[in-house]
């Protein structure tokens, strides 16, 4: 359906760890609670937000090996097993290259959908496997679901399940089965090669020979739990099926599970899968999935429009983190100390306070904030008082912009008409503290641990981290994922005549509101959001999506929108805050404007435009 598209902090990737790994680090969140329900689930999310790992984490070894205080809630809760089917990306490669460019489209996409069957029988086998106290002698771990299944009784479910797949395991045990199904993988990419030396005229009959080569794996599926049900004694037992990262799959595949899933009548088996965001080909998804979000399946977000709704897993995830480093803290502002963005901070506003300060120094220095305060009644003796509550809302909401504006801006010089110019900083340290760092990590697992593992080792002594520090790894993560941005092309652009890039469009944006927001006169509420026009190109579109199912911007989505997006027009978006320190932008929503004002003439004064 999508792209692939890269991320930062690969070595973080669930993808390549085991359910144990997994779960040995593994923070539920309000996305795992609501996962784990017993219904039909569709996880959305960016490259690098959790999908994989909240998947991963429904399987019996993972529950088993959490050590969490609300692990044993959750396994008595989850009253399923899953069966996670990692998608490979290597099927869309192989379509394409060695093996199958001498082959039709449709004996590739034969050959190709009963490797996926193939793999998914393999990934079922190996659930079964895994429920199997005989499999796991001596074990003393808390248990999820596990099973008795004498040896006679295995016997038989392997012979039967063997005849139906026409797999031949060297003994009669499940584990043999699933060697002969992975071994069967392997075969099929040989099939592919041997054609390229046998005649084509007659390759239809050598393919009807192949008797799995039309096996549904649905059905298959569907068989086998039935039969391992039955024979552990347990036949209502309910099955999630888990697939992962679907927009890796090929089309072709994907129109196969969704066409099954809409026909599969199977009650006891649950449909669990997670996507990017955005697809062109999400309408088609959805006339092919003939469902309707919360009410047949319910769909779980995984990032965050409002950056506070994400600190409360992110500070557990740190704290979790600062666990395993033997360093034992109540708060992290310990740590890491407050943000000067914080508010509710002790003596905040107070004469001596960074508030006070800002206020008084931008009424010197900053002529068109002097003007917007003066107009709005205000006075600098009100500052610390607070005690009217309009003048308090005010100041309060004002004062990140403030904050900003006073430490990027060089000071005007009276009676001068010379343009504003922005002063140069090589760390803004600003974006540091504890809840600057959580923002700037947007709640996202992958980026939580890249940033705060690189920092955590300092604080071993127990000393407490500078913000300097803290906004070099913040940098440093911005600058990789700038880097990563760089190699994602533009839809549409040339590599020989004017190569753009998804960082290219992001640049326009960043910059457009660093105006709005540093060098502009004042506004309290800048800029800091835009909606996609309907009259963007198709080309553009596409480019945006590719900038969303990176995380590089962030779907600030209506109360009651869809989050599974086929078009992005007339909707609203932010740049991911990660990226806020490198456009020295605030970490917080803005106002929104049209992206074409901002892409048609990036030199316009931005306030004296109308907002959308």
């Amino acid at each position: 359906m999508n792209a692939i598209t890269p991320s930062i902090f690969e070595s973080f990737n669930a993808r390549a760890l085991s359910p144990e790994a997994v779960a040995k680090t593994f923070i539920p969140s309000p996305r795992f609670s609501e996962l784990a329900t017993r219904c039909h689930s569709i996880v959305i999310g960016p490259r690098g937000s959790g999908k994989t790992s909240l998947l991963k984490m429904l399987q019996t070894t993972a529950l088993e090996n959490w050590k969490h205080n609300d692990a044993q809630s959750y396994r008595a809760r989850i009253d399923y097993s899953s069966v996670f089917i990692a998608t490979d990306s290597a099927w869309k490669d192989q379509l394409e290259n060695v093996g199958f460019g001498h082959l039709t489209q449709s004996d590739r996409e034969q050959l190709c959908l009963a490797a996926f069957t193939t793999h998914f029988f393999h990934s079922l086998l190996t659930a079964f496997v895994n429920r199997m106290d005989a499999f796991h002698p001596g074990d003393l771990r808390p248990k999820h679901r596990r099973v008795h299944l004498d040896q006679e009784n295995e016997t038989y479910l392997v012979k039967e399940l063997a005849k139906e797949s026409k797999l031949s395991p060297t003994v009669n045990s499940l584990l043999s089965l699933k060697h002969a199904a992975r071994a069967r993988i392997g075969n099929i990419w040989k099939y592919a090669m041997d054609e390229k030396n046998l005649p084509k005229e007659s390759r239809a009959e050598r393919f009807s020979k192949i008797e799995f080569l039309n096996f549904h794996f649905l059905h298959l599926c569907s068989l086998a739990i039935e039969m391992f049900n039955d024979l552990v004694g347990d036949k209502e037992a309910r099955w999630a099926l888990l697939f992962d990262e679907l927009e890796l799959a090929p089309d072709f595949i994907l129109k196969q599970l969704l066409l099954s899933l809409r026909s599969f009548g199977d009650q006891k088996i649950l449909i669990k899968m997670s996507m990017s965001p955005y697809s062109a080909d999400l309408d088609t998804f959805r006339s092919l999935f003939r469902a309707t979000s919360g009410q047949d399946y319910n769909e779980i977000c995984l990032w965050y429009a409002h950056k506070e709704d994400g600190y409360e897993f992110s500070r557990c995830l740190v704290q979790g983190l600062l666990n395993e480093h033997g360093i034992a803290t109540e708060k992290l502002e310990d740590i890491f100390g407050v943000s000067p963005f914080e508010e509710n901070v002790k003596n905040a506003y107070a004469f001596n306070s960074l508030q006070y300060k800002t206020f008084k120094n931008s009424l010197g220095s900053d002529s068109s904030f002097r003007k917007y305060f003066q107009d709005a009644s205000l006075r600098l003796e009100d500052v610390p008082l607070l005690r009217d509550s309009r003048k308090a809302t005010i100041i309060r909401k004002i004062f990140p912009t403030l904050l900003l504006r006073e430490f990027f801006r060089v000071d005007e010089r009276p009676g001068t008409s010379q343009r504003q110019s922005k002063r140069s900083r090589k760390n803004p340290w600003i974006y540091g503290g504890a809840t600057g760092l959580l923002a700037v990590a947007e709640g996202n697992p992958r980026w939580l641990i890249g940033i705060f593992r690189q920092l955590i080792p300092s604080a071993r002594n127990g000393m407490k981290i500078p913000r300097s520090v803290q906004t070099e790894e913040i940098l440093k993560a911005a600058h990789r994922f700038r880097a990563l941005l760089k190699i994602i092309p533009a839809i549409g652009s040339s590599s020989t005549q004017n190569p753009r890039s998804v960082l290219s469009v992001l640049d326009k944006v960043g910059v457009f509101f660093n105006k709005s927001v540093v060098l502009s006169d004042f506004e309290p509420q800048p800029y800091g959001s835009f909606t996609v026009d309907s009259n963007c190109s198709d080309n553009l579109i596409q480019t945006l999506g590719l900038a969303l199912n990176a995380g590089a911007i962030v779907f600030v989505p209506d109360a009651k929108g869809d989050i599974l997006l086929s078009s992005l027009k007339g909707k609203r978006f932010r740049i991911a805050y990660l990226l806020s320190p490198h456009y020295e932008i605030p970490i917080r929503l803005g106002d929104s404007v049209s992206l074409d004002r901002i892409l048609s003439n990036p030199n316009f004064n931005p306030q004296q435009q109308t907002l959308i």
